[in-house]
Order: structure tokens, then sequence, then C-alpha cells
């Protein structure tokens, strides 16, 4: 059985009020999940892009900028919903890889390869979060922990998650307000 990864009530603040992508109703997460793939623009997908090979060719570029690179999308998206009138969906709810992707956040934008894995993801184990964030002295501590569990539940979702162009599958966000959600857990350290 998989760990429960993230949402340790003891040790998450959830002061963002952000919920859990399966507590959200089906015809509400359908709703949502479309709004994602709206947002997107082939220069949002060039912009990712270029972060990744700049953090490629500079891997420090990774740890440093993590957080904020991956926050920014965040709030772009809920910039959007706001703007179309979706404010209700905002903060964006958190998936815990723990749990299978719903349904609804399996879509990927036309063209794109679906997904290869909805999960659950079995592999998940305690080592990938910390069970006190507080531990980490730094920002660049906390990235660096939280890459691998990040790169690994990219790949292991698969198909278009584990490429460049990874935002044109719904489960993005909801998967970015969990690291989101980690890294607001510990900026309240």
């Amino acid at each position: 059985m998989a760990t429960r990864i993230i949402l340790r009530v003891e040790t998450i603040n959830m002061s963002l009020n952000r919920l859990n992508l399966s507590s959200v109703p089906p015809s509400d997460r359908q709703q949502l999940a479309n709004l994602c793939l709206q947002f997107v623009t082939e220069g949002f997908l060039q912009e990712h892009e270029n972060w990744h090979r700049r953090a490629l060719a500079d891997p420090g570029v990774h740890i440093r900028e993590f957080f904020s690179f991956h926050r920014q999308m965040i709030q772009n998206l809920e910039s959007f919903l706001n703007a179309n009138g979706a404010g209700a969906y905002v903060p964006i709810p958190y998936w815990d890889p723990a749990e299978r992707i719903p349904a609804e956040f399996t879509i990927v934008l036309s063209g794109f390869d679906p997904l290869r894995n909805p999960g659950p993801i079995a592999q998940i184990d305690s080592w990938f979060i910390p069970p006190d964030v507080c531990r980490f002295q730094t920002e660049g501590q906390l990235a660096n922990s939280i890459l691998a569990f990040h790169n690994f539940v990219h790949n292991t979702v698969g198909g278009v998650m584990s490429q460049f162009n990874s935002p044109a599958a719904a489960i993005f966000y909801p998967w970015h307000a969990t690291i989101d959600l980690i890294y607001s857990n510990w900026q309240q350290c």
C-alpha cells in the first residue's frame, strides 16, 4: 500500500485552504480540468521548455528557482481562473500521488501523449517527503530534497507528464499545487 505522503495533518499547515483534488465533486473537477487546459498556450509551453533546458545546462537553476518557477505557474493559472469567472477553484486543489488521478484529470491537450499511469503511485515511500519540512535551513536544501520526488512523480505518471510539454496534462497543475503546498508549509516554519 502506498504511503500517504502529503497530508499528514500534523505537519502540513492548510492555511492556503487547498482542497485535496479527490474531495472535489466530479463535475467541478471536469470543469477545472478543462479550464486548466484552456490556460495552456504555445507560448507558455515554450517558456516551460526553455526554463527546463536552462536548468539542464545549469543544474543550479533547478535548485535556485525550483519553487519560485512552479509557484509563478500556479499563480498565473489562478489569475486566469479569477479573470474567467472561475475563482471558486482558487486556490487550485492539490493532488496526492498516493491516490489515483481522478478520471477528469487524465485529459491532455490534443496531439500530446496520453498519461501512462494514472496511479496511485504505489512505489511512493516516506523518504520522499521528510516528516518535518522545518528541518531544512534553506530553500535550496528543501528544493534539493523535493526534486527527486517531483521528478519521480512526473516520470511515473508518464506520457506528456514526463516531457518538457508536461503543462499539456491537466494533472500538472494539481501536482504543482502539491509542491507549492510543501513550499508554503516550509515558509511558515
